[in-house]
């Protein structure tokens, strides 16, 4: 890991720019930046890529909060809410996915920045803290959390955007509905079971749901989650019943389903009424009266995906009403 990061060396980087020349000054692997250097960096045109820095001053962080793209700063592992505060004016992604701990104070100061925030780091989560990070104007990244209480999802539940929380590894019904009454999309693709109550009050959010962890649903969980409105995510389901697929079918709405390697007839029916976009990438062979029972639908997707099977998770689960 180099050094500080000074004003010569950016200099250098941003002449490389200008003239589309491939600079061998790599600013990631750079563990500290002076206040100059900061001032001059933002002219980068494009993300920012800071990740090896592991020291930042409050006036250093002023000025790169002016940078109109988003920044990288994944190397730091802890914040004061002073230096939190510096970045308050920063407008684009900010990834701080390196602190292991969040304070109330801090979140506080955090939630005035107006962009998306990855604090993927955090392995847990106060009630304090989550009530002030929630307030943030932009998506919020919490994938390092396992589990969280009926406290932490009350408060997160108030944010707005989407909510990636594709680290939890189970959900009660009690967390789930505290969950329900966020308005907008929520990342579980780490969920791989959850029960049927606590499935239907998931239906009731109001943004897409990411459940491609899932690798089963059963009858009453489909019915409840057709009643949702917005873009589902089940992409790691591997089979379905039919009467899990005709309640599924209801759906008004996106469905992607590329897990699924077969369909059955009744299925097929089903779903040719659906209205929205059907994934089934994960089909292989498609006999003929299964292909002329969905040819009646619009909006089928069968080519490969990785989005669709549930590996990759993506922004497309915003889509709203």
């Amino acid at each position: 890991m180099k050094n500080q990061l000074n004003e010569e060396t950016v200099r250098r980087y941003l002449v490389a720019e200008q003239f589309n020349m491939v600079s061998s000054i790599r600013i990631q692997e750079f563990s500290g930046i002076n206040v100059v250097a900061a001032g001059l960096i933002i002219k980068h045109k494009g993300p920012l890529n800071l990740g090896g820095l592991k020291r930042l001053s409050e006036n250093s962080a002023k000025s790169l909060s002016k940078h109109k793209f988003s920044i990288d700063l994944s190397g730091l592992k802890s914040l004061t809410p002073k230096l939190a505060s510096a970045f308050a004016n920063h407008k684009s992604d900010l990834d701080l996915r390196g602190i292991r701990e969040l304070s109330a104070a801090v979140a506080l100061e955090l939630a005035k920045h107006r962009g998306a925030i990855n604090l993927s780091g955090l392995k847990t989560l106060s009630e304090e803290s989550a009530e002030e990070i929630a307030a943030v104007k932009g998506d919020l990244y919490l994938r390092g959390l396992s589990q969280i209480s009926v406290g932490v999802a009350s408060h997160l539940a108030r944010h707005k955007g989407v909510l990636y929380l594709g680290g939890l590894k189970k959900m009660t019904p009690e967390v789930a509905k505290s969950l329900s009454i966020h308005k907008g999309a929520i990342g579980l693709k780490g969920l791989q079971t959850i029960s049927d109550s606590a499935m239907a009050h998931l239906a009731k959010t109001r943004g897409g749901l990411h459940l491609g962890g899932l690798t089963s649903l059963s009858d009453e969980a489909a019915m409840a989650i057709s009643k949702h409105k917005f873009l589902i995510h089940l992409g790691g389901v591997k089979s379905l019943s039919d009467v899990a697929a005709v309640h599924l079918a209801k759906h008004i709405g996106g469905i992607h389903l590329g897990g699924l390697t077969e369909l059955s007839i009744v299925a097929a029916k089903a779903f040719a009424g659906h209205q929205g976009e059907l994934c089934l990438s994960g089909l292989r062979e498609i006999p003929q009266e299964i292909a002329d029972a969905l040819a009646n639908h619009e909006e089928v997707i069968y080519y490969d995906d990785p989005i669709a099977s549930g590996t990759v998770e993506h922004d497309d689960y915003k889509t709203s009403e």
